[in-house]
């Protein structure tokens, strides 16, 4: 037994020796590895994820802590670059989210958006004042309703919190 663990270390050491002097040919060696057995790797991967859930959420979490301002700066700077689309994904994605749990459509743009609240004078479509109005779905996403034009009507955020989840035919 102890002559297999000295062999076993004898050959990682030259392996790591080899790896160093042939660098350029151990990356090809390694991307040709990768792309034949993609699926084989890709199982293990998940099960080792699956296995090792704990140790990777410490180390992502570690690992986070050590470059937070690193990362909240770059979020700030993309932010104030591209505040239109920031607030364009971050409507997006959470309909999306929604979406995903009650299974509609989603496909209102920001356009289509500004399009409703211009055909409502900028009016709310319950009180008639002219107010900053909020995106209400006639059928709301918890009653199957879908994030589509069709589907939105602009409410200030008064009668939009009155209505609640209702379905309101006018």
């Amino acid at each position: 037994m102890a002559d297999e663990e000295t062999r076993r270390r004898q050959h990682a050491a030259y392996m790591r020796s080899w790896r160093i002097d042939h660098k350029q040919q151990a990356v090809v060696i390694n991307r040709t590895y990768r792309e034949r057995h993609t699926e084989q790797l890709s199982i293990s991967k998940a099960v080792y994820r699956q296995t090792h859930k704990e140790e990777m959420k410490l180390y992502h979490r570690g690992w986070y802590l050590l470059h937070k301002d690193e990362i909240t700066t770059r979020v700030r700077n993309w932010d104030a670059v591209h505040p239109d689309k920031k607030r364009e994904y971050g409507r997006r994605n959470t309909r999306k989210r929604q979406q995903r749990l009650v299974g509609g459509r989603h496909d209102l743009t920001i356009a289509e958006w500004e399009s409703i609240k211009e055909r409502q004078g900028y009016k709310c479509f319950m009180c008639g004042q002219i107010k900053p109005l909020t995106q209400d779905h006639i059928i709301p996403l918890s009653h199957g309703g879908e994030y589509t034009a069709d589907n939105i009507q602009g409410l200030c955020l008064s009668c939009n919190d009155k209505k609640g989840s209702r379905i309101d035919v006018q």
